[in-house]
């Protein structure tokens, strides 16, 4: 059997570390986007406090209405004409309420 011809990214004799490191380095790229679109999504979040409030008030009418479909039932909360003023008027009280950091 004839001995292989050595590359310069060969390792004594093994394929390449570029080579056998590729499946790392794709896991790491994936890693890397998925922090990227985290952090933008957080950042999102933050500027957009209202969106936390919405949700929340969502959830609790849910969790006191029980609806039986609850897809409908998002469909007539979201479709309300005065949704809007409701989110406003919980923004005061969100406000007041002291943060865990004070």
């Amino acid at each position: 059997m004839e001995p292989q011809a050595r590359r310069a990214d060969d390792v004594v004799g093994l394929p390449g570390i570029l080579k056998a490191r590729q499946p790392e380095l794709a896991d790491l790229k994936v890693r890397i986007t998925q922090l990227e679109q985290r952090k933008s999504s957080e950042r999102y979040l933050r500027s957009h406090p209202e969106l936390n409030m919405l949700l929340s008030l969502f959830m609790s009418k849910v969790l006191d209405d029980h609806p039986d479909d609850v897809v409908s039932y998002a469909g007539r909360f979201f479709d309300r004409p005065d949704l809007k003023s409701v989110v406003e008027e919980l923004k005061p009280q969100e406000e007041d309420l002291p943060t865990s950091h004070e």
